[in-house]
């Protein structure tokens, strides 16, 4: 019975010492660079783990000098709703859209080399810089923070007596984050946060950025992402007006790989619009190649932008950066068009031949009248104008709209001045 009972203690005690050991775990996150969708998906799943495995405390270490409004403010609403016990650790610098992360932890604490402050909004409206500093306040408010102090860093209009003048942005130094009561504490480095949280550093689980991760990072940056769409878009243009398939194809099609790839790490895009998106380049594809209407080309058109929006976390932001993308396309394009090697594939597109008369060309300016009722060969596609032999002589003529392959029969149905209207002859 004492051997039972001997067993049952110990067992009891190895349970207790085990979850000690488990509720020891501080996890550190990095929260560095660009602050964009990517890092919320991030820090996410970040807090997700170690909730799952019952952390004592996460340690968000904040290296930033800011980013995007929206993300920021999923961040800190994270960072505030999760039950575990929140430190954030201000590394080097909290500017703009980093000042409400590192506000949204329970604790504060600053190296002695920071600098957080200057969260102005862009674009400086009224409405946004009020609705971003009521947020702040909001959160400075909850944690016990300073409120008019972290106001102070929005607004460069608020004024606060001995402290910042008007006209001026806020920044503040971790001496003077201490005073003014935006921080809990000042250190040196990790050992120092770790001797003040009184944790040990075999107790800490320090999470850093994968490559799946950076990619994210990378890409999902508003001035990557629209510089990755241009890249795309002028190398897929670029390869329809160039012969051959080579350096254009390949940078549009890596381009917009990346683009996706990133989105679809960070969790904003699926396999679904990925379809969507190569279902565009394939009817694009049709449309050239093969005569049509417009309709193939149209729709594609439509599915691949469409592809990019939704695979944006907002798609408002989205349209603004595939119109600069198009816009920047466009320069490019027009300024590459005077020096690349022109492609076959055009004249499938559109009619560029000069028709001069040492190739066999006869102008009718006069009198066409006699060309009525005739019968010829299509010489070129006609979309819808185009050239027709009719006897000896090349004329240039005009479909009823329809699209004619090059080599059908087509028989003369109008002459109208100097306009010679064809329609098909089927066999």
């Amino acid at each position: 019975m004492k051997k039972i009972v001997l067993y049952l203690v110990l067992i009891v005690l190895g349970i207790g010492v085990a979850q000690a050991d488990t509720m020891q775990k501080s996890y550190l996150v990095p929260i560095k660079g660009e602050i964009n969708s990517a890092l919320v998906t991030y820090v996410n799943n970040a807090i997700n783990e170690a909730e799952a495995n019952n952390a004592s405390q996460i340690i968000f270490e904040i290296d930033t000098y800011g980013g995007l409004v929206d993300s920021a403010e999923k961040i800190s609403n994270s960072i505030i709703n999760t039950s575990i016990p929140t430190v954030c650790y201000i590394k080097n610098n909290a500017l703009s859209a980093g000042v409400l992360i590192s506000i949204s932890g329970d604790k504060v604490i600053a190296n002695r080399t920071i600098n957080i402050g200057s969260a102005e909004t862009r674009p400086k409206e009224e409405k946004y810089i009020s609705a971003w500093k009521g947020k702040l306040r909001t959160v400075a408010k909850q944690k016990g923070r300073n409120a008019e102090i972290i106001a102070g860093m929005a607004d460069a209009d608020l004024e606060i007596k001995d402290i910042k003048e008007k006209g001026k942005l806020l920044n503040l130094t971790a001496d003077e984050a201490l005073k003014y009561g935006i921080v809990d504490e000042v250190v040196a480095d990790r050992e120092e946060l770790y001797k003040f949280l009184d944790i040990q550093q075999s107790n800490i689980v320090e999470l850093k950025y994968n490559f799946r991760t950076n990619v994210a990072r990378f890409t999902n940056s508003i001035y990557i992402s629209t510089i990755l769409i241009s890249l795309g878009i002028i190398g897929i243009v670029g390869e329809v007006f160039t012969a051959g398939f080579g350096l254009f194809g390949s940078i549009g099609i890596f381009s917009f790989a990346l683009f996706f790839a990133g989105k679809f790490i960070a969790g904003h895009a699926g396999w679904g619009i990925l379809i969507l998106f190569i279902a565009g380049i394939v009817l694009l594809g049709i449309e050239i190649a093969i005569p049509g209407f417009g309709i193939s080309g149209i729709t594609g058109i439509s599915c691949i932008v469409l592809s990019i929006l939704l695979s944006s976390s907002s798609p408002v932001r989205a349209a603004i950066s595939f119109s600069i993308a198009v816009v920047m396309s466009i320069i490019v394009l027009t300024i590459l068009m005077k020096f690349m090697p022109k492609s076959n594939l055009l004249d499938h597109i559109i009619l560029k031949n000069e028709q001069t008369k040492d190739i066999g060309y006869v102008s009718h300016s006069i009198d066409k009248s006699a060309l009525l009722g005739r019968e010829g060969e299509a010489l070129t596609l006609l979309r819808p104008a185009g050239t027709v032999l009719i006897g000896d002589e090349k004329i240039d003529v005009v479909s009823e709209g329809e699209y004619i392959t090059k080599g059908s029969k087509v028989r003369v149905i109008a002459v109208e001045g100097n306009k010679v209207v064809v329609r098909k002859i089927n066999i």
